[in-house]
């Protein structure tokens, strides 16, 4: 392809002598002007330099080799002009020089072209923006441009058309960059951005990430697994989401991210519904509690709709949540029906002279507590108090413990078939001998136990 370009562009070499006119010689000095020897000399390699680069770079040539000559002439150039400026004939070999520098640019454009098409060919963004990549090679290109403003100014015709064909080449190459994408997610930086590293290789790996967890969405592992690893995916989203947003192709990895987000949520509320189910066969009543495994299931598929819901189907998986909470509704009242079925209060077994004036305390304190409630009865569940008695060690004093705890169940009429049976607890400070009482359980922390009215006995 640069053989090609080369051919094509070389072609203008006769229209770019039209320089000579900008830049006219100076009147030949007579032959017995003295010239300093050692400027001579230098003058003379600059001729012989300036011969070697034109012929290397004549049409049909190889623009492999004649780019690292045309860079060295010049590089030369610039080392040696102070010298070479000297010389009455200076002119006449500049404009030679500048010739070279427009095929230079020229062949240093279309090389970030080859560039940028062998990144789209294997994927490779180093390729594109890399210290020697097709981006590296536009600016180098701008430079020389540049200095040929700076030489023979902006609004000479032959300036104007080489920034207008590095313009369409940077176009081209922009064009390309788009095309290097992983999942759709576009990998390559526009030219002239500037990316720290870091920033680059953590964006790379969130995509493989991105790639991963997709696979695992809709792969044949368990719903657990599927959850585990998707939230594993999620944690590291989190903990690099201030250097990822640095990335212009962020909201790319988040359309994405989004999506398989709202998969996790209707992930958990299929989980949910398998915590009910063998809650259901176990006759397990911790896990029909609103502080259960099954409700924080339905709490955090919510709040994932919440957090990632932007732009995606959030119809579809609120829909999705909402039918296993019914599932879960559905499957808690089969088992609180089973529960109530079976479930007789335990025997009185407390037989302490405080125990009126205990009951007394605890209905006091439920009432105060909820006062619409009708209690039924209470349930004294140990024969004697359960005594805790420690030493602790905190901040350099010693603290001494001795408390004892009754627990106590209070029995609720919910319905005209059921009764609920909440616990209840008495605490008693054995060095002070105060009683406080226990009764604000009817939160999500405690579990509690649904029964047939009819079975209620005291």
């Amino acid at each position: 392809m640069m053989t090609h370009c080369l051919n094509i562009f070389f072609r203008l070499a006769v229209v770019l002598t039209g320089l000579a006119f900008l830049i006219s010689p100076l009147t030949l000095q007579a032959q017995t002007e003295k010239i300093h020897p050692y400027t001579q000399q230098i003058y003379s390699q600059w001729q012989a330099k300036l011969d070697a680069a034109e012929e290397i770079s004549k049409p049909g040539g190889d623009p492999d080799k004649a780019l690292p000559v045309l860079e060295a002439t010049d590089e030369w150039f610039n080392e040696k002009k102070q010298t070479l400026e000297k010389h009455p004939d200076y002119k006449v070999g500049l404009n030679r020089q500048l010739i070279l520098r427009i095929k230079q640019t020229r062949i240093t454009a279309v090389a970030s072209l080859v560039f940028a098409e062998a990144a789209v060919k294997q994927q490779k963004t180093d390729l594109l923006d890399g210290k020697t990549g097709a981006y590296a090679q536009l600016e180098k290109a701008d430079k020389l441009v540049n200095s040929l403003v700076q030489i023979i100014g902006p609004d000479q015709q032959p300036v104007k058309d080489l920034q207008e064909y590095v313009g369409k080449v940077r176009g081209k190459v922009q064009e390309k960059a788009g095309l290097i994408k992983t999942g759709g997610i576009s990998m390559a930086t526009a030219a002239g951005t500037k990316l720290h590293p870091y920033t680059k290789q953590t964006f790379e790996k969130w995509v493989a990430n991105l790639t991963e967890d997709s696979a695992i969405l809709v792969g044949n592992k368990s719903v657990e697994d599927k959850i585990r690893e998707l939230e594993n995916g999620r944690n590291w989203f989190q903990s690099s989401h201030q250097e990822l947003k640095k990335h212009p192709s962020f909201d790319q990895g988040m359309a994405k991210m989004n999506t398989l987000m709202l998969g996790l949520a209707e992930l958990k509320g299929k989980r949910a519904v398998e915590f009910a189910e063998k809650g259901l066969k176990e006759m397990n009543p911790n896990m029909f509690s609103e502080s259960s495994g099954v409700y924080q299931q339905i709490k955090d598929a919510e709040k994932l709709v919440v957090d990632f819901g932007k732009g995606g189907d959030t119809i579809k998986t609120s829909t999705a949540i909402n039918n296993a909470r019914a599932s879960v509704e559905r499957l808690s009242e089969e088992y609180s029906k089973k529960s109530a079925a079976t479930f007789r209060l335990p025997a009185e077994a407390y037989k302490g002279s405080d125990k009126t004036a205990l009951g007394q305390q605890i209905q006091g304190k439920w009432k105060e507590n909820y006062p619409a409630d009708q209690i039924l009865g209470l349930r004294f569940l140990k024969s004697d108090w359960e005594r805790n008695k420690e030493w602790n060690y905190n901040n350099g004093t010693w603290y001494h413990y001795d408390n004892s705890v009754l627990l106590v169940y209070v029995v609720i009429k919910k319905s005209a078939e059921l009764a609920t049976v909440y616990p209840a607890y008495v605490n008693k400070n054995n060095d002070s001998g105060a009683i406080t009482i226990g009764a604000q359980t009817k939160g999500n922390t405690y579990s509690h136990q649904d029964m047939l009215l009819k079975n209620v006995s005291f």
